[in-house]
């Protein structure tokens, strides 16, 4: 089975069974938790007790932000798998599919206009991005990079040995001819600052990019800041888009759903 179809409840249960296996995981409780946080997420009646952790989990990082020392422990949390699980259903899976549409570029596809070797897929927790990304570029090098020695990482990392990509806990030393980025830099502080540096170290050709800088969810900052200023989500989405076209990058104009994600190229490549 194609891992872009990977939504069902059963697959769900398989997921949090290989959870299990590396961290001693509730896979009753934690399924009952990531239905309700769905449920929650699309605005639907939901059980507020299954949702609690959660709730918790988000109330414990802005707790953080107030006291001005942000506590990405959070990322550790066995609960943390599921919102990355609302991740992939809700996001990263359905912009893996809307690049392959066959009008998602009007008359072509995204996929069919990007000529990439080798691909890296940022911040990609259970790979379940990073497996999509190798199986529609089959013949890509694909590296994922996470956080060292959380459950993601090793999840991400068994995955990869069964279906062929590469997990890292860095981007520093990776060359790229695209970089896929799905609700990865609303997590940093400093996205600008950040970009700049995968620009610079990565040097890719292509983006595909989504941010939500102005949501609120685990992870999220309401304030982020560039140099000695401080932005809103709005302000510093500007300053994103901005940054990329001083570093040589053009937005294709594209038909997916609320433009993303969205599709960055070198200018020359146009």
């Amino acid at each position: 089975m194609s891992i872009l179809n990977a939504i069902s409840k059963s697959d769900l249960l398989e997921f949090l069974s290989a959870c299990a296996e590396i961290t001693p995981i509730d896979i009753d409780a934690a399924f009952n938790t990531t239905y309700s946080h769905i449920q929650s997420h699309d605005k639907r009646p939901f059980n507020t007790k299954h949702y609690a952790p959660i709730q918790t989990l988000k109330k414990h990082w802005y707790a953080s932000l107030k006291k001005g020392d942000p506590d990405y422990t959070i990322y550790a949390d066995d609960y943390y798998v599921c919102e990355l699980w609302l991740c992939w259903i809700r996001y990263s899976r359905r912009y893996l599919n809307d690049i392959c549409k066959t009008t998602s570029l009007g008359s072509r596809s995204i996929v069919s206009d990007i000529t990439a070797s080798s691909i890296v897929d940022l911040g990609c927790g259970f790979g379940y991005t990073t497996a999509g990304l190798a199986e529609i570029f089959p013949k890509a090098t694909v590296v994922g990079t996470n956080l060292p020695d959380a459950v993601q990482s090793k999840l991400s990392r068994r995955l990869g040995r069964r279906v062929g990509f590469k997990v890292v806990s860095s981007y520093a030393r990776l060359k790229a001819d695209l970089v896929f980025a799905s609700e990865y830099f609303e997590h940093f502080e400093r996205p600008v600052e950040h970009l700049v540096d995968v620009i610079q170290r990565v040097c890719p050709s292509y983006w595909l990019v989504a941010n939500s800088f102005g949501t609120e969810a685990i992870g999220h900052f309401k304030t982020y800041k560039h140099g000695d200023s401080s932005y809103d989500g709005k302000q510093i989405s500007r300053l994103f888009s901005r940054t990329m076209r001083d570093y040589g990058y053009e937005r294709v104009k594209t038909k997916c759903w609320n433009n993303r994600p969205a599709y960055w190229k070198r200018a020359q490549l146009l």
